[in-house]
């Protein structure tokens, strides 16, 4: 799970580093750095600070060639400054502000991706819980985005919809004797396709119990029964207003305040 994205930027030329601070400048959670020291980038990061190289190539591309692209394998972005940065001085507006929305988008893929809202929502999952009356009662909270796909209509699934499907249809949404030992089963509070193949089942069913705290996975073939729930909740609650411009970030950022009730 990614929450923070920090650009180590290897300084080349004033412009590319411009691109790079730039690409970040609307979403906190992205902290551009240039040539930092290693004890600077630890002091920014936890464990879900993804650090990412930012270089550039002053070498000539190819025609085939982005002017910018990610090596999953070293996390780093390489830009080719040759594609936007004239030999007369000038700049190619058109190239640069590629190279910079190029940047972006791969900036929110981290931080806004189906399985990185995810990971995100079921990691913050107590708090939700703990402070669902106050989401019920706030609408940018209760329609924030998260990275539950509604398949009923190429949507996702709001944050209070996620809860009210819970708590309202509890017998539905427990996991009977897969998870703790505790008197309740524990909440089933996500699913998912199984994509890393951990189980030989389709799904995974994530749980949480409100006693003791444990979290599971549980390997299933059906969810079927779970999502016409969910479907069926936003039905109740969909007024054709949308998604909130609040991220599941700013939720939770929102509801960690110690005086926010």
């Amino acid at each position: 799970m990614t929450d923070k994205i920090i650009l180590n930027i290897h300084h080349s030329d004033d412009y590319t580093d411009y691109l790079f601070l730039t690409a970040g400048l609307t979403d906190k959670r992205i902290v551009p750095i240039i040539d930092p020291t290693p004890a600077e980038i630890k002091a920014q990061s936890d464990i879900n600070t993804l650090v990412l190289g930012c270089y550039n190539s002053r070498r000539e591309p190819r025609p085939e060639d982005s002017v910018a692209s990610y090596d999953a394998t070293t996390h780093n972005i390489q830009l080719l400054s040759k594609r936007y940065l004239l030999e007369d001085g000038a700049v190619n507006a058109t190239q640069a502000e590629l190279a910079r929305t190029t940047i972006q988008e791969k900036l929110d893929c981290f931080l806004y991706s189906e399985d990185n809202l995810h990971e995100y929502y079921r990691r913050n999952f107590p708090l939700l819980w703990r402070k669902r009356p106050t989401i019920y009662d706030n609408p940018h909270l209760f329609f924030a985005k998260t990275g539950m796909f509604n398949s009923s209509d190429w949507s996702y699934f709001p944050l209070g919809v996620l809860l009210k499907a819970i708590e309202e249809n509890e017998d539905l949404f427990r996991a009977g004797k897969k998870g703790c030992n505790c008197e309740e089963p524990p909440l089933i509070i996500d699913f998912d396709t199984n994509h890393e193949g951990r189980y030989d089942n389709s799904y995974l069913l994530y749980t949480w119990c409100p006693r003791c705290h444990s979290r599971r996975e549980v390997g299933t073939d059906y969810i079927g029964g779970y999502e016409s729930c969910l479907i069926s909740t936003y039905r109740d609650y969909d007024r054709r207003q949308g998604l909130s411009a609040l991220t599941l970030f700013d939720v939770i950022e929102q509801l960690s305040i110690s005086n926010y009730v």
